[in-house]
């Protein structure tokens, strides 16, 4: 599999950009690679983290401004949902066939061009689910 760039956001609103070439939303840690070759991984806990976003840049780009609700014109497929997390930071996004019963579910941005592809938001980090 080939590495993927992520950016970790953790529940105390630590920050941490690498890559990952084993995500496994079941599994209780992920792993890190700093420069995404040859190197061994640090595990990450799962329960201590925020969301891990699947980036397309590590640097995004500053000059655009992101779409952060749909459009009623929108017809995404998946489900429609709005979460909030502890922190109070309020995001929309589709799921599909998943809920925030688990550990997580990935949620993919309402704007086709954003620099997330897509984020694995963890449930412990929730405050609220809601379809939209």
């Amino acid at each position: 599999m080939e590495a993927m760039k992520i950016v970790v956001r953790y529940q105390d609103g630590r920050i941490v950009k690498g890559y990952t070439d084993r995500f496994e939303p079941g599994s209780p840690f992920l792993h890190l690679f700093w420069n995404g070759a040859g190197e061994s991984p640090i595990e990450l806990a799962i329960n201590e983290l925020k969301a891990v976003f699947l980036v397309k840049t590590f640097e995004g780009n500053r000059d655009y401004s992101e779409r952060r609700v749909f459009h009623k014109s929108d017809r995404p497929l998946g489900r429609k949902v709005q979460i909030k997390f502890v922190d109070g930071e309020v995001m929309q996004g589709t799921i599909v066939g998943s809920d925030a019963q688990g550990i997580g579910f990935f949620l993919i941005p309402p704007d086709p061009q954003s620099n997330n592809i897509s984020l694995f938001a963890v449930s412990k980090a929730l405050i609220s689910f809601q379809d939209l």
